[in-house]
């Protein structure tokens, strides 16, 4: 048993030897919070993201969004002085800048 069931097991049995109840119903809830890179193709297409989750979504800097947007034809709009870019055209671009690295691999066969 992992050590939060383990924990939550214990103080469940103490609550109850010193209620002298019936057994207790313990329900927890965990929240996690996926980064951009995870995010990035289950958002809706439309969605704008700034450069930090751009930035966060490529595993680079926000400068380096911004070299991407002048030089690689990113797409990008301008709201109030800032980059903005839709979800659904970055997921494009990116697919689209891809490169096969191992041609071998896309060869095999499954058996």
């Amino acid at each position: 048993m992992p050590p939060a069931e383990l924990l939550i097991q214990a103080l469940t049995d103490a609550l109850n030897r010193t209620a002298g109840l019936a057994p207790a119903t313990v329900t927890v809830t965990a929240t996690v919070t996926l980064s951009w890179r995870e995010r990035l193709y289950t958002v809706p297409s439309e969605l704008r993201l700034g450069l930090d989750e751009v930035a966060e979504a490529l595993a680079c800097s926000p400068r380096t969004v911004r070299r991407h947007i002048a030089d690689s034809g990113l797409p990008s709009r301008r709201r109030f002085d800032e980059f903005v870019i839709v979800a659904g055209e970055l997921r494009g671009w990116l697919e689209d800048n891809e490169q096969v690295v191992n041609r071998a691999a896309r060869r095999v066969r499954a058996r």
